[in-house]
Parts: C-alpha cells; sequence; structure tokens
C-alpha cells in the first residue's frame, strides 16, 4: 500500500509498506517501483516513517492512480510528451549536464510579459510570478512534485531579435523559450491555436525595446507589445534521470489494455477466494519463489516427455510445456496482486534499461 503524506513545507512524501519495512519516496512513480531516496532515508527512522503512514489517509490523486507507463527521462525522444508535476509536458533536448529542457504542452494561461509595458526579461513581472516560490507557478510546481532536486537551472540568452546583445543572460528555474531555441524546436513543439510569449526582446533600445517576440497561432513569430495578454508557455530543465509517465489518462477503450496489473489482480482475488492465502497471513515470498521453481520443474519435465506444448485432456484440463510457464507467471501475478506491486511500470522500466545496456554485457556465457 502507498500512502501519500501532507507535509510542513507545503509538499508531499509518498510512503509505501514493502517487505516489512516503510519506504520514502520523492514522488509516487518512485513509491511504485520501491525507488527510495537514500537522502530522505537519512531524515526519518523507521519509526518516525511507521507513525506517519499509519496516520495519514489513502491519498493518491485520480492522476497518480492512472499513472502506469514510467520511463526515465533521458530516454524520451525530442518530442515526446509527458505528465509531471500535474501537466503535460513535451520534451526538447538532453544536455551534457544531465538535464532535460521541457515546454509545457499546452498554455498555462495569458499574461502581459512586463506590467510596465517592458521587454526586459530580467526585469518582466511574468518572469517574477512564473519563479514566485510563494505562490507562483513554480511554487505550485514544487507543491506538487514535493521537492526540489527535479529542478535545474536554466541560462537564457537575451540576445535581441535585431542583434543587440545588451540584456545579457538570465538564470532562472522556469523560463520561456528563446526565438533560437523556438527555430531549433518547432517541429518538436505542438502546436496550441494560440500566440505565447518568447522571452526574445525585439530591440533593447528605441520604440521597439517595448515588445517581444511571441509564436502567433499558426506557429509563425511575430512582434508584441509587452502590455498585451498573450499566452503563456513555460520552459523547465528536469533532472534526467528522474522517472516520468508517458500515458495519457485512460479512457474506458484503453483502461482495459492495462493488461498485467488488472490481470494480476483478478488471479489473487481467484487465489484467495479458493483458500490459496489462508492462515499465517498467506504466502511467504520464499514460498511463492519456490512454487515458481516447481512450475518451471514441471515445464521442463513435459519437454523432455515430449508433450505438446499445449493441449486439452479428456476432462477439459489446459496441459503441456506452454501451460506450465503460464502457471509460473499466475503464481508470480498472484504475488504482485497480495502486494499491489505496479509489475507494469517495473517490466517497462527494466525493459528501456535493458535497451541501454552494450551487446552481451558483462562478458557472460550465456
Amino acid at each position: 500500500m502507498i500512502k501519500r503524506v501532507s507535509m510542513k513545507n507545503g509538499g508531499y512524501l509518498w510512503i509505501k509498506k514493502w517487505g516489512g519495512r516503510y519506504h520514502p519516496c520523492t514522488s509516487y512513480l518512485n513509491a511504485l517501483l520501491v525507488i527510495s531516496s537514500p537522502s530522505i532515508h537519512s531524515w526519518y527512522s523507521q519509526e518516525v516513517l511507521k507513525a506517519l503512514f499509519e496516520q495519514s489517509k489513502f491519498k493518491i490523486t485520480e492522476r497518480e492512480e492512472k499513472t502506469v507507463n514510467s520511463r526515465q527521462l533521458k530516454t524520451l525522444e525530442r518530442g515526446t510528451q509527458f505528465h509531471y508535476g500535474g501537466r503535460q509536458w513535451t520534451a526538447l533536448e538532453h544536455d551534457d549536464g544531465g538535464g532535460t529542457l521541457c515546454i509545457t504542452t499546452e498554455l498555462t494561461g495569458h499574461s502581459a510579459f512586463g506590467d510596465d509595458g517592458n521587454a526586459d526579461w530580467r526585469q518582466s513581472s511574468l518572469r517574477a510570478v512564473l519563479n514566485d516560490i510563494k505562490g507562483g507557478f513554480f511554487a505550485d510546481l514544487r507543491k506538487s512534485v514535493g521537492h526540489m532536486s527535479d529542478f535545474l537551472p536554466i541560462t537564457s540568452n537575451l540576445t535581441a531579435d535585431n542583434g543587440q546583445t545588451d540584456y545579457g543572460t538570465s538564470e532562472d528555474y522556469i523560463a520561456l523559450l528563446s526565438c533560437d531555441l523556438y527555430r531549433k524546436h518547432r517541429e518538436a513543439i505542438p502546436p496550441v491555436g494560440d500566440w505565447w510569449w518568447t522571452l526574445t526582446p525585439c530591440a533593447t533600445s528605441s520604440r521597439s525595446s517595448r515588445s517581444a517576440r511571441c509564436v502567433n497561432s499558426d506557429g509563425d513569430l511575430f512582434n508584441g507589445a509587452a502590455f498585451n495578454g498573450i499566452g503563456v508557455r513555460p520552459l523547465c530543465r528536469l533532472e534526467s534521470e528522474i522517472l516520468v509517465s508517458t500515458d495519457a489518462a485512460p479512457d474506458a477503450d484503453t483502461a482495459a489494455e492495462m493488461g498485467l496489473n488488472q490481470l494480476a489482480a483478478e488471479i489473487h482475488q481467484n487465489a484467495v477466494e479458493k483458500g490459496w492465502w489462508d492462515g499465517n497471513g498467506g504466502k511467504s515470498f520464499p514460498e511463492i519463489l519456490m512454487l515458481c521453481v516447481s512450475e518451471l520443474s514441471e515445464a521442463l519435465e513435459a519437454f523432455r516427455d515430449g508433450e505438446p506444448d499445449f493441449y486439452m485432456t479428456e476432462a477439459g484440463i489446459p496441459t503441456g510445456t506452454n501451460v506450465e510457464l503460464a502457471d509460473c507467471m499466475i503464481r508470480i501475478l498472484d504475488y504482485c496482486g497480495s502486494q499491489e506491486i505496479d509489475i507494469e511500470a517495473i517490466i517497462r522500466t527494466k525493459h528501456e534499461y535493458n535497451k541501454t545496456r552494450p551487446y552481451r554485457h558483462g562478458g557472460k556465457k550465456i
């Protein structure tokens, strides 16, 4: 079971009870995969974690419950959309510093670039609102995630559209695309059918210094007066190692396709109803492992005896080598269902990692 605990700093801590211990995690996805944070382990003892877990109500958000496909951010190709912090993002590029540049897939609202008409991003009222740690966009994002470690600073080039460099650069946790970055990633950025700001000023002197460049509904770059209310698409740089969800919220048609987790729940429920989990708190993990070994041994014996891969006996019992393999999987899924393990997410994550490993890694013979 996973519980989300509200913390005094306004964030959340996810605690999973698994293997007789309490595992503090920095996100729901990490809790699914039992990826504990070593730094958090050093803050809380098992006694404290147990107390937090038992006192907390079961509060997992609808979005979290629907998250089934987790991947490391660094594995996403440019243009891939994913869910993070309660919003949908589009990955743009991975950098050598361990970060991934991401832009919101949709507008987060409309705003003036500068309430006073100033198009200098360093003094922009929009910049202040986006990066406000008490009540702005960044504050809401941090509250949803529960910590700061996922966020890396962005250094933005503030060169004006006419080539003037008076504004230099800026460093933020939340920024906007520059015109140069927009041109670089235009094909990967989903259109929104509305106008939205970049942080590139038209000029740093003359009348044009009161305007910034923006993207129109057709995807072309235009000038916009800084005091106008135009769409906002925040840009952030996330730690590339984090897990994110690449699934859209499932509807009725896709819910049936979730597969293993639903099957695990059904298999475990059937095993309980048939009495296989009665007494002594059910089966132990070692028992499950040895039962799996017994099913694989039966598969080997069926193979050695020359049995068909699959056939039905006169009594209507499925039999054969492939059936014994299925029995092993049923044992595994029965255990996953009993422990509420998100085996789909774990398999996908491990598969993605395996794809990054070298040919016959480790020098093993088989």
